[in-house]
């Protein structure tokens, strides 16, 4: 069908919770935030790259992915005052009938805000210890510019490649054979 690509991700276990976090693309996204859409069950996982044609090397280690989660806990924190405040501006701007486009704005980035919020705190919060790497292995589809994970387009990694520009410079650079940036 097309590309195997082999993804490191740092497995964490703990009671109530085991995960994956992307070991390769974990800072290769626009927003900091998107980070947590990195986050997998490791039923997913693999134990090694199978027959692979591309695997990737893991470019973040465990520590700083945790790192990473309380800093995005802060910025969420920030942004969504920044966002509401936004908000409070345009219901008084309505309020006293001064034109505007008649959306407040993107209510998605909300929504991502929130969603990414909550998976960081969960990670977070819970008692995982790091426990190796394990491997994501998606297939990409030239011919149609699809990622599948299965028979499955994966549809994490799918919406990045549409959505995200610093994801979807990584993803073609690796796809067209260029550095690895190892």
């Amino acid at each position: 069908m097309g590309v195997k690509i082999s993804i490191p991700y740092n497995v964490f276990r703990g009671k109530n919770i085991n995960i994956g976090l992307d070991a390769y693309f974990w800072k290769q996204v626009s927003k900091p935030y998107r980070k947590t859409l990195f986050v997998r069950p490791i039923s997913k996982l693999k134990g090694s790259p199978e027959h692979s044609t591309i695997v990737l090397p893991t470019r973040i280690n465990h520590t700083e992915q945790m790192n990473d989660l309380w800093e995005i806990i802060s910025i969420v924190k920030h942004e969504k005052i920044r966002l509401a405040s936004k908000h409070q501006r345009w219901k008084l701007a309505r309020f006293f009938l001064i034109p505007l486009p008649s959306k407040m704005g993107d209510t998605s980035t909300l929504t991502e805000l929130v969603y990414a919020e909550q998976i960081a705190k969960d990670i977070v919060s819970s008692n995982i210890k790091y426990h190796g790497i394990g491997w994501l292995i998606i297939e990409y589809d030239n011919i149609k510019s699809k990622i599948f994970l299965g028979n499955r387009i994966d549809k994490i990694y799918q919406w990045l490649l549409e959505n995200d520009e610093n994801f979807r410079n990584e993803f073609n650079k690796i796809i067209a054979g260029k550095t690895l940036g190892v």
